[in-house]
């Protein structure tokens, strides 16, 4: 049920994972650090340096050596910032070939790219978790290991977001979880705030804590770095594995469950047992 990697094929994923996590937090930085712009403006006669940032302005002082090392110094950490990222997203394209020719890529293409435009808004940070047989994807990164295929096909994407996620995401970031699948495919159609489909019939469920799935919400994320069909490094926020593990035997053994469904929860509840065991002794 679960097969390790090569030698080789570990190293390699440990450089893509570690490039991709610095190209992240780079990413980050100049997202939240270096936000908004500054311009020079004349006011009653004088000249301002005027902070703009979300359409509000912010006078920093009159024009004085002091405002003009201010905007130098802005200016000049935007820049450097951004060639640290640029400079860290080409070594992480270049590695794609590479990941895909030690046949590293695993997460669904569509999948991987709706998770990066989440992790993009910034909400990777257990206001959304990744659950469903996507979540195993992230065990299998961290140890090294491969799930048989059959327990990880899935034409869906499950996200679990807890009690005030859509409220917070709203407040912060003036978008909805709609408006970030659309990044990923403009296709995509919202029913309900419960689930999308887009034109390929592609469905994201859009999950809510109840009795059942409040467990998978108990502990901090467990994010790991996988790989795409394509090569592409991608982080995936996902519960515990034990959380995971008894959330999907319980799933197993829930009235009312498909019939078609329950042999799949079962098997998969088994084999990340098995890796929780194996490779994670000691975790929750």
């Amino acid at each position: 049920m679960l097969t390790e990697l090569r030698l080789e094929q570990s190293r390699q994923l440990v450089d893509a994972q570690q490039a991709f996590a610095a190209y992240r937090q780079a990413r980050a930085a100049l997202a939240r650090d270096h936000r908004g712009s500054m311009r020079w403006r004349k006011i009653n006669g004088g000249e301002y340096l005027v902070f703009t940032l979300d359409g509000r302005e912010t006078s920093l002082g009159k024009r004085s050596s002091e405002t003009q090392a201010k905007t130098l110094a802005f200016v000049s950490g935007r820049a450097e910032a951004k060639r640290r990222r640029d400079s860290l997203a080409a070594r992480v394209k270049d590695m794609r070939t590479v990941n895909m020719g030690y046949r590293l890529g695993r997460v669904p293409e569509l999948s991987a790219r709706i998770i990066d435009a989440i992790d993009r808004a910034g909400l990777l940070d257990g206001r959304v978790r990744i659950v469903g047989a996507t979540a195993l994807y992230a065990y299998e990164a961290r140890c090294g290991v491969r799930f048989d295929s059959g327990l990880l096909a899935t034409e869906d994407l499950d996200l679990l977001l807890d009690a005030r996620a859509e409220l917070q995401i709203a407040a912060d970031h003036g978008i909805d979880i709609g408006a970030i699948l659309k990044r990923a495919d403009r296709s995509f159609d919202v029913h309900h705030a419960e689930y999308a489909v887009n034109d390929q019939g592609f469905e994201v469920d859009i999950l809510r804590p109840d009795d059942g799935s409040a467990g998978l919400l108990a502990d901090a994320p467990f994010d790991e770095i996988a790989i795409s069909e394509r090569g592409n490094p991608v982080c995936l926020s996902v519960p515990e594995a034990s959380a995971m593990a008894r959330h999907k035997r319980w799933l197993g053994h829930l009235p009312g469950r498909k019939p078609s469904k329950r042999p799949r929860d079962l098997a998969q509840a088994e084999a990340v047992e098995q890796l929780v065991k194996a490779y994670l002794p000691g975790r929750p």
